[in-house]
């Protein structure tokens, strides 16, 4: 135990009734532009044109976006780069959450707690 975050994957489950779930994919980072990491942390998804978003954290320095035709995948690294490469905020983007308004609008919330990085945390 290295009280490191050890996550190598993402995990798409489902259930029809929050309490039985079934595990549906595996997403491989290393199938995106970051390559094998262990640390695949928190994501997000949103579903707009008829497509699904997958935002993911590149461990605590960026987001990265993917994009499938259905909740399951197949999953495609949609940019080959970061979305947010952390210049944006200056500090810790990760954890993103996405949030589409009812007009239409898209926001993108990232950040890290300031108890955890003092001077870097907050939310953008």
């Amino acid at each position: 135990d290295s009280g490191e975050y050890d996550m190598r994957e993402w995990q798409i489950w489902s259930s029809t009734d929050l309490r039985s779930w079934t595990l549906r994919a595996k997403v491989d980072p290393a199938s995106f532009h970051i390559g094998p990491t262990r640390q695949a942390w928190a994501v997000d998804v949103a579903h707009r044109d008829g497509s699904f978003f997958l935002y993911f954290s590149i461990g605590n320095h960026g987001t990265g976006v993917a994009r499938a035709p259905t909740p399951i995948g197949p999953w495609e690294d949609a940019l080959g780069r970061p979305l947010l490469d952390g210049s944006l905020t200056g500090g810790r983007d990760y954890d993103p959450t996405v949030l589409i308004d009812a007009d239409g609008a898209a926001y993108i919330v990232v950040g890290g707690p300031e108890w955890a990085y003092p001077g870097q945390g907050g939310y953008w």
